[in-house]
């Protein structure tokens, strides 16, 4: 109560203070010599004679007025925030084993897939190399299975189809010697015995020619052919000779004389073939033709008894023994064409056997692809472009899987993490334009809402907004900033800029009444942005102000509010002061 009162004598004491000076304005303006010149700008003034207390007409004054307008504003609320990256990544090794090599450093710019980090991994290429072996091994071992179930089909088969022939031969021949000789068979069995007969008799003779030895007219021929061998050679000789003198005097070709000398050693040839063959004449038959041709007088003889007993069957009919025989070999045939079958079996089994080994190939692809991707994981390469920022790692450190080795943030910006409190929530919207600034970048500017986090800190019952930044140089993750959100609305009056006129520490305006009075209005003025004042106190909404030069128009002054009205800008959202 004791401060309330101090508060209220005060004020009271600050009206009575400018109400003084104001009367003191006013008598010093009566005294003077010209009171309707005193100019409003030489404040302090509080009243000014009525127009009609004037002698005479009083001319208006033409001015640009502006009404006082009221608008409903938020008052931006400071959140405080720390910049993250848009994409940023812990990059660990995904098995355990020690660190090879390291490639890059704090602050390198990486790209995706770059290779980051080495591990040792000469126990994962092992395993690698043993896969592909055993692949390998599978691959020949199903080729192996192919051919030998090929040939097994093709073997099959083949004893498939020769014991179909060799079982319908002997059911032939059964049925032969059951049934007796046909005619077409009699024929054929006598027809043979003659052809072996003729066929005998000419080996005999051949026997006889080759024991008698040459004949006189067979010498003569040989004689014969031995003296034209002899005349050819000699002419061919002389035309060597003289070829040869020829070519020695190059009056023939290389060619020319080659052909010559063909010709000659041709005709030797034939000359020494001549010879040989009166020799062979004059000797006669050597022992070895002599035994020949008595073996085929022995043959020609078998074969002619085959034939006449086969003649003889056939005229006589099969016997009980030879019926027998036959059954017996047709039974044979059965038998060996069920075994034949029954072999085709196993040509499935091999098939099924390829099947097996086509499994097992495949399992050892899938065995080998394992390795290679554990393999793969020796070597950790980025997930995305970006930039280095921590390096955990050095060689010989122990990577297990999980444990960090490089960090990297991306290239796709970065964002203001501000911390809003709940009760400024239901104004924040995704999307919505948000002025921001970095302190330490000497940045300020306007970001944009992209993400809000959708559950409350329980401590401190604030969300997180995620502004998204522009391009900045140097910006980096950590970096303290700040954002402005919408905070409560409220409504307040403002007028232009121009109307407001400032002397020391007291601030007014010039009011026109309904009269087209323009009088001096006392103002408290607040928050100034846009080319707007807020005002506190002094005015009313609806009334009209002079804008542009007020200054200079005394209080009192008759106006006339001329060409269209001054619009005060609509508010916006602004966090400068």
């Amino acid at each position: 109560m004791a401060s309330t009162k101090r508060r209220l004598i005060g004020s009271g004491r600050a009206i009575l203070g400018a109400l003084a000076l104001f009367t003191g304005g006013w008598w010093a303006a009566g005294r003077g010599p010209h009171p309707s010149t005193t100019s409003h700008g030489g404040l302090p003034v509080a009243l000014a004679e009525e127009p009609g207390a004037a002698e005479g007409p009083v001319a208006t004054r033409p001015v640009a007025a502006a009404t006082v307008s009221q608008e409903v504003v938020s008052a931006p609320v400071e959140v405080t925030g720390t910049v993250r990256a848009t994409v940023k990544a812990d990059v660990s090794a995904k098995i355990m084993s020690r660190v090879a090599r390291v490639l890059v450093r704090e602050g390198d710019r990486v790209q995706a897939g770059q290779v980051l980090v080495r591990l040792e991994s000469a126990d994962l290429d092992a395993a690698v190399a043993q896969a592909r072996a055993a692949v390998r091994s599978a691959a020949e071992a199903v080729k192996q299975a192919h051919t030998g179930a090929g040939i097994q089909a093709v073997q099959s088969s083949t004893r498939v189809a020769q014991s179909e022939a060799a079982l319908d031969v002997a059911r032939q021949q059964l049925s032969l010697v059951t049934e007796g000789p046909r005619r077409q068979q009699k024929v054929q069995a006598d027809a043979g015995v003659a052809e072996a007969e003729a066929a005998l008799a000419q080996a005999r003779a051949n026997l006889s020619l080759v024991r008698e030895g040459s004949r006189r007219q067979q010498r003569l021929q040989a004689q014969q052919a031995i003296l034209q061998a002899e005349a050819q050679y000699r002419t061919a000789k002389a035309t060597h000779d003289r070829f040869k003198t020829l070519l020695d005097q190059e009056v023939v070709s290389r060619q020319r004389y080659d052909e010559v000398n063909a010709q000659y050693e041709t005709a030797a040839a034939q000359l020494e073939m001549a010879r040989q063959q009166a020799s062979l004449v004059e000797e006669g038959a050597r022992p070895q033709e002599v035994q020949a041709a008595e073996e085929s007088v022995r043959q020609a003889e078998a074969r002619l008894a085959g034939a006449k007993q086969q003649r003889d069957l056939a005229h006589e009919g099969g016997r009980e023994q030879d019926i027998a025989a036959a059954r017996a070999q047709a039974q044979q045939a059965e038998e060996a064409l069920r075994l034949a079958r029954a072999a085709t079996a196993e040509t499935r089994i091999k098939r099924d056997n390829i099947a097996l080994l086509a499994a097992r190939k495949e399992q050892a692809e899938a065995a080998l692809q394992a390795a290679e991707v554990q393999a793969a994981y020796a070597v950790v390469r980025s997930p995305f472009s970006g930039v280095v920022t921590a390096r955990q790692v050095d060689p010989g450190d122990m990577a297990a899987p999980g444990s960090p080795l490089v960090r990297i943030e991306g290239a796709a910006g970065y964002r203001l993490e501000a911390t809003v409190p709940e009760g400024r929530m239901s104004r924040v919207q995704s999307g919505m334009a948000v002025p921001a600034a970095i302190e330490s970048l000497g940045w300020k500017g306007t970001g944009r809402a992209v993400e809000i986090v959708p559950s409350a800190e329980p401590g401190s019952r604030t969300f997180v907004v995620k502004v998204a930044l522009p391009p900045l140089p140097r910006i980096a993750s950590g970096v303290f900033g700040k954002a402005w959100f919408p905070g409560e609305e409220r409504s307040r009056l403002v007028v232009p800029a121009a109307a407001v006129v400032r002397r020391g520490q007291l601030e007014s305006v010039l009011a026109i009444d309904e009269k087209g009075i323009a009088r001096v209005r006392m103002v408290r003025t607040g928050e100034t942005e846009n080319g707007k004042v807020e005002i506190l106190s002094g005015v009313q909404p609806g009334e009209r102000v002079v804008v542009g030069s007020p200054a200079d128009i005394p209080d009192g002054t008759p106006v006339e509010a001329r060409g269209s009205e001054f619009r005060v800008p609509s508010s916006t959202f602004n966090v400068e002061r």
